[in-house]
C-alpha cells in the first residue's frame, strides 16, 4: 500500500482580500446586463428583419462590449496608488496595491515581531537570577533602569559583586559580537557620550544588543 502525504498545513492560495471579492462581484453585475441587453436588442432586432442575421449578430456584440468598464484596470489601479502616496507621507510602507484597501477595512492590527511595528529596538526589561543572597523572593528583577538616562538602579537592588551576575554578564558578552560605534552619530553626537541605551551598536541582532547594553549598565554600576 502506498501512502500519500498529506500537504502542508500552510499550503494553498491565499484568500481573496475585499477588494478582489467586490471586483468580482462587480464584473459579474455588468456582465449580466451586458448580456441581457444584447439579448434583448438581438430579440428586437430578428423581429424587424429576420433575414439580416448578420447585422443582428454584429449589433448584439456591440452591444455587449459597450457595456464592458475598459477604464475600470486604469480607475482601479490609480485610485490604489494615490492612497499608497499618502500613506507612504505618514511612513507607512505598503508592499502591494490590493493591501492598501485592505489596511483601509483593518480595525486591529497584532504583531509579534520587533521591527513590524516598532524601531527594531529591544530593551532589557526583566531578568531572573538566583543570587546568593537573593533579596527578590521571586528572583524577578525590573533592570530597565539600568540603561536609561539616569543610570538608575534595578528594583529590587541586588548586589553587583555577585558570582552569579559576573557569569550572567560573561553570558551576555559571549553570545554576541556586538560593540559601540565609536564615531559619530545622527547629528554628528560622540556616541559614547549618549546614554547607554541611546548609543548605535555595531554587529548582533535586536536581542544580542538589549543583552550587550545591559551588561554595560551592571558594568557603569560596579
Amino acid at each position: 500500500m502506498r501512502e500519500t502525504p498529506a500537504p502542508p498545513a500552510g499550503g494553498g492560495p491565499p484568500p481573496p482580500t475585499p477588494i478582489n471579492l467586490e471586483i468580482h462581484r462587480f464584473i459579474k453585475i455588468v456582465s449580466g446586463i451586458a448580456l441581457m441587453l444584447g439579448l434583448i436588442f438581438g430579440i428586437v432586432c430578428i423581429i424587424q428583419d429576420p433575414a439580416d442575421y448578420v447585422r443582428t449578430l454584429v449589433f448584439v456584440i456591440g452591444i455587449i462590449v459597450a457595456n464592458v468598464p475598459e477604464g475600470l484596470l486604469a480607475t482601479v489601479t490609480v485610485s490604489l496608488t494615490l492612497t499608497a502616496v499618502k500613506l507612504g507621507k505618514v511612513n507607512v510602507n505598503v508592499k502591494d496595491l490590493e493591501g492598501v484597501e485592505t489596511l483601509g477595512s483593518t480595525t486591529c492590527i497584532c504583531s509579534d515581531k520587533t521591527g513590524t511595528l516598532t524601531q527594531n529596538k529591544m530593551t532589557s526589561n526583566h531578568i531572573y537570577l538566583e543570587f546568593s543572597s537573593s533579596t527578590d523572593p521571586d528572583s524577578t528583577y525590573e533592570v530597565n533602569a539600568l540603561t536609561s538616562s539616569e543610570l538608575g538602579d534595578p528594583t529590587p537592588g541586588f548586589d553587583f559583586t555577585d558570582p552569579a551576575l559576573a557569569k550572567l554578564l560573561m553570558t551576555c558578552n559571549l553570545v554576541n559580537a556586538c560593540v559601540f560605534d565609536t564615531g559619530k552619530v545622527g547629528t554628528g553626537v560622540d556616541n559614547l557620550s549618549l546614554y547607554i541605551q541611546a548609543r548605535e551598536c555595531l554587529n548582533g541582532n535586536a536581542s544580542d544588543i538589549a543583552f550587550f547594553k545591559f551588561a554595560e549598565g551592571c558594568l557603569w554600576k560596579k
